[in-house]
């Protein structure tokens, strides 16, 4: 009876240490994709800003328009609208307001 009893703890005890070992590998895995999601800039993807030619762009929509480069205004107001939405976006992210 003793024996039967410690052979089922042992088996017990090896299963428990199998499941905390599964457990402790997801947690890793899970604590280094945490860290790259840390590191990672969410509005870097959302909000492009760049340039072409003398133009700063937001999203590919140029800002601005010069006499031998005509940009439309569709184009130059979107291009506003999206710098004014990372700006209201950073604005609450620093809880400015």
């Amino acid at each position: 009876s003793y024996w039967l009893e410690f052979n089922s703890y042992k088996m017990q005890l090896h299963f428990h240490l199998e499941d905390k070992d599964a457990l402790m590998h997801r947690l890793e895995i899970a604590s280094a994709q945490l860290k790259l999601l840390q590191r990672s800039n969410v509005y870097n993807d959302v909000f492009y800003i760049w340039y072409e030619g003398p133009f700063g762009t937001i999203n590919g929509c140029r800002m601005g328009s010069m006499p031998n480069d005509r940009v439309e205004w569709e184009e130059i107001n979107a291009g506003w609208g999206q710098c004014v939405f990372l700006l209201h976006i950073m604005a609450r992210t620093c809880q400015l307001g």
